[in-house]
């Protein structure tokens, strides 16, 4: 089965959960100033698409590291919903 990556893409205040800041990105070093480009990129560990392991809510939980792949995959339906004003 071929793999569709459903993650949303990291961009500057990119939508988190409301007690959670916004994410930034910010490009910090310009390629014409100094010959590179660098962004600096913060988010909040709930910022977009994630996974919660067990650890995060029980202190015996598995570790991030734990988890197959195969146990957070699957099939999936991916569905734009375009928000309106107010």
């Amino acid at each position: 089965m071929p793999f569709i990556d459903l993650t949303q893409p990291i961009s500057d205040g990119m939508f988190s959960l409301k007690w959670c800041p916004r994410g930034t990105v910010e490009r910090c070093v310009r390629i014409e100033d100094r010959g590179v480009n660098v962004t600096r990129v913060e988010f909040a560990v709930h910022t977009g698409t994630h996974i919660d392991s067990p650890r995060h809510f029980f202190a015996d939980g598995r570790a991030i590291d734990e988890i197959g792949l195969d146990e957070v995959s699957g099939p999936a339906v991916g569905l734009r919903v375009d928000r309106a004003a107010g």
